[in-house]
């Protein structure tokens, strides 16, 4: 396995998922005035177990992922990492997401813990879930809950929900690369269930989770809806590439976000 591989596994290359997996920790962190320092212990956290949870996913999916077109050369499916080198990098995240959680308070811990089934189990919910971005968003956003737990407040469950429903907005619409090869393969997504409204539901999705967001920061609905208004003229859902144009941009989305949260 050479540092390339490894790079490919847990998708380093493509950092955006991690982007996306900090911004509602720096949210709640932000929200809560919290010292600088756990914004760096949680981005270091969020490497590590979204690094983690791309191995989980290409374990359970390793074989459909060789029968679809985006995703037929990551390395497990191409075969250039083996089940068992991934487990060991696996088992070394993991120690490494224990050791960073051992850096917070006892309730903090407990309720990271708690999230370790779920990062498990959420890939599975694609084959058995119509709408298995709704598993992968509640899943996704439990870093709210971590930063309430470490600072000893009550959970913000109002920012819990808008970044959840954002989550179903940026999913929904990276699901629209894949809409071919996944009702092929019989694989549940946002973007088959929506069908030829998937675009309305997305954008319904986002101006929810602005509007959500906007109990804390007012001004951030005119973001929104600015968000909302070019995401509808300028996003084709049938044009895989431009639909990834658009998901990766959510990474620039959280930092503007992030720019109004600390300016509250």
């Amino acid at each position: 396995m050479t540092p390339r591989d490894v790079v490919r596994l847990v998708r380093l290359h493509r950092p955006v998922g991690v982007l996306l997996l900090f911004w509602p920790c720096a949210f709640a962190l932000a929200l809560f005035q919290a010292p600088v320092v756990l914004y760096g212990l949680f981005f270091l956290g969020a490497i590590v177990m979204r690094s983690a949870g791309c191995i989980i996913n290409d374990l359970w999916d390793r074989r459909i992922d060789a029968d679809v077109s985006r995703t037929r050369d990551r390395p497990l499916a191409a075969g250039t990492v083996t089940l068992f080198q991934a487990l060991c990098t696996l088992a070394v995240l993991l120690v490494m997401g224990l050791w960073i959680l051992l850096y917070l308070p006892v309730q903090a811990i407990l309720v990271g813990l708690a999230t370790v089934p779920l990062v498990v189990l959420y890939p599975l919910a694609k084959r058995f879930v119509a709408w298995p971005q709704v598993v992968l968003a509640l899943t996704f956003n439990a870093g709210v809950l971590v930063v309430a737990a470490t600072v000893q407040q009550p959970v913000p469950w109002v920012l819990y929900a808008a970044c959840v429903v954002w989550t179903l907005a940026y999913d929904t619409l990276y699901a629209c690369q894949d809409t071919a090869d996944d009702a092929r393969l019989k694989i549940h997504s946002g973007a088959l269930l929506f069908g030829k409204h998937v675009k309305s539901a997305v954008i319904g999705l986002y101006a929810l989770a602005f509007l959500l967001w906007g109990a804390f920061v007012p001004w951030v609905v005119v973001l929104g809806a600015g968000w909302c208004l070019a995401l509808g003229w300028l996003w084709p859902p049938q044009e895989p590439l431009i639909t990834g144009r658009w998901f990766r941009a959510n990474g620039l989305l959280g930092a503007v976000l992030m720019g109004f949260f600390l300016l509250a």
